[in-house]
């Protein structure tokens, strides 16, 4: 160990601190983008879904197979 951190041991802290709090900081946006795919495929399933069954509704009230 140098003789400046033995000198300085709070430096040596704060430096390992600080790459730690670097690393933490790439891991959350990587979290993030995850979160928000999956939140985008979620929407766009719920969304399709919703779009297929007014059509099929729309279709079936047409055909007279269905009432409101």
């Amino acid at each position: 160990m140098p003789a400046f951190f033995r000198k300085y041991p709070l430096f040596c802290l704060k430096s390992e601190w600080e790459q730690i709090q670097q690393k933490l900081l790439k891991i959350n946006i990587c979290i993030l983008k995850l979160d928000q795919v999956q939140l985008f495929g979620f929407e766009f399933i719920n969304q399709l879904k919703n779009i297929i069954v007014t059509f099929l509704a729309a279709s079936f009230v047409e055909q007279g197979s269905m009432t409101l």
